[in-house]
């Protein structure tokens, strides 16, 4: 793979908004048809406020790695880290087999990278083995 390597991300998509009709769909036929309480409707109704937000709003996620820098954007969080800086790359796969990337800097911070802005691990593995900086896997950990 060759550098820049990046990645680009919408946390929502066609069929989020179609699951998100079809519930409201079926909470309306339960309040028309079987006379559900409108307050219980209502209740049911906000656990889908959150994903209707981002259906509308689309916000983006991003992660960059070039000859330089490591960069990443969201939309609460952003960085911009010079390579000289990083002492290497952690890969830590959770329990439930999702991956998360964290950049070691050298002084021992630990930066981990927002999961909406986090590419696949294998991806972010040969990306940074190309930039020249070390990659440590660490699997199934609990603490760290």
């Amino acid at each position: 793979m060759s550098l820049p390597y990046s990645y680009t991300a919408t946390p929502r998509s066609r069929t989020a908004a179609l699951v998100v009709a079809a519930i409201w769909t079926v909470l309306a036929l339960a309040w028309w048809v079987l006379d559900a309480s409108p307050l219980i409707v209502a209740v049911l109704a906000a656990f889908t406020l959150p994903a209707l937000y981002e259906i509308v709003a689309q916000p983006q996620a991003s992660f960059t790695l070039d000859a330089t820098h490591i960069r990443w954007h969201t939309p609460h969080a952003e960085a911009e880290i010079a390579l000289s800086g990083v002492n290497h790359i952690r890969l830590d796969t959770r329990l439930d087999m999702s991956v998360r990337v964290s950049v070691v800097l050298s002084n021992g911070r630990k930066l981990r990278v927002p999961v909406p802005a986090t590419p696949p691990h294998t991806e972010v593995d040969t990306a940074a083995r190309a930039a020249g900086l070390t990659v440590k896997r660490h699997h199934f950990s609990l603490i760290g």
